[in-house]
């Protein structure tokens, strides 16, 4: 099996490179590419992430007019149509927003147009037990065949799909073992994502700084290790604190109520030595950030899949912000391959 990646991205092509080989990495703006070069790669399964800015619940919405959506708009206006040769399969990810697009609805004409029969979803990890919200927008996307009879082996909804389909399906036997995989959405809690092989080593260069403590800590979202959710991890994760991610209690001997309670006095009072003492008391939490590795498993990266130790820790932050659940993914691809020659 064959597979390349196109990005622009210096660093995240040096990760793909670590982990996956050189010959898997082409730094190239896809809106260069061409029908011809795409039919030259036979390509089964296509996978796009378009940059999200574009759609944010915070940013300006500027869709089709904002320049970061040219290169998709070049691949679905430009190069599918034309193609020979088209993908069997297609997958699109982006944030939730990108369903209200005029980028979506161009993307959707495109392909029926192209053949392709669609399904569409709303999905986070919580969905399947995974303790961390990542509210994300999915398509997947199959060409038909020429009975023009379903490809997929569950039906659409009327508008987006906000589960993962399984048990409600007749799925036949060569598919036990994804029958199995969709059935079982076990929940897990933050303890089982801990990176607890390394933490004696690095911990404390993790833990929260005064002055985030004294400026912050009535914004922080705070997990411990029996929760069993934690906020969207983004890019400014570790740089910034409000809206970035969750923040982790490691001290089990005392409660977040226990330790707010007692520094709710404080909250107001400007005086040093009260502000030292309610900085003191907040550290009784132990509160550190989840280290990069823990992102990556929260994000359900295998454990074989690591990082360049030349990277730093606030590029591996960025790259995991703009990333993917890999366990949601995968269960996709496989809807999405089901009955697949």
């Amino acid at each position: 099996m064959n597979f390349c990646a196109f990005d622009i991205n210096t660093v995240a092509n040096e990760v793909y490179s670590h982990n996956f080989g050189f010959d898997s990495v082409n730094e190239r703006n896809i809106a260069s590419l061409t029908a011809e070069e795409m039919d030259a790669m036979a390509i089964d399964l296509l996978t796009m992430s378009p940059p999200c800015q574009p759609f944010t619940r915070l940013g300006l919405k500027l869709d089709t007019h904002d320049r970061r959506t040219d290169s998709f708009i070049h691949v679905m206006t430009e190069v599918i149509p034309s193609m020979k040769h088209k993908p069997k399969h297609i997958l699109i990810e982006n944030v939730k927003g990108f369903e209200e697009s005029k980028t979506r609805d161009l993307a959707l004409s495109v392909l029926k147009n192209s053949c392709y029969e669609i399904r569409e979803f709303l999905l986070s990890p919580t969905n399947i037990g995974i303790p961390n919200s990542r509210l994300r927008y999915y398509l997947l996307a199959k060409q038909k065949n020429d009975l023009n009879s379903s490809q997929f082996v569950f039906p659409q909804a009327d508008l987006f799909l906000t589960e993962i389909p399984a048990t409600e399906f007749n799925i036949n036997a060569s598919s036990k073992g994804c029958r199995h995989i969709l059935n079982e959405f076990k929940q897990l809690n933050i303890a089982s994502f801990v990176d607890h092989k390394n933490l004696h080593i690095n911990e404390a260069n993790y833990l929260l700084p005064d002055n985030v403590l004294r400026k912050y800590s009535m914004i922080l979202d705070i997990v411990d290790y029996e929760s069993v959710r934690s906020c969207c991890f983004t890019r400014g994760y570790g740089q910034f604190v409000h809206g970035t991610g969750s923040v982790l209690k490691t001290n089990s001997v005392v409660t977040i109520d226990e330790v707010y309670s007692k520094i709710d006095k404080f909250s107001e009072d400007e005086d040093q030595e009260k502000g030292n003492r309610r900085i003191q008391l907040l550290k009784e939490l132990k509160l550190r950030y989840f280290t990069p590795r823990e992102v990556a498993n929260l994000m359900c990266f295998p454990q074989k899949f690591s990082f360049p130790t030349i990277l730093t820790d606030r590029q591996m932050y960025k790259l995991l912000g703009n990333s993917v659940n890999v366990k949601v993914i995968s269960l996709l691809l496989r809807l999405l391959l089901l009955n697949a020659d």
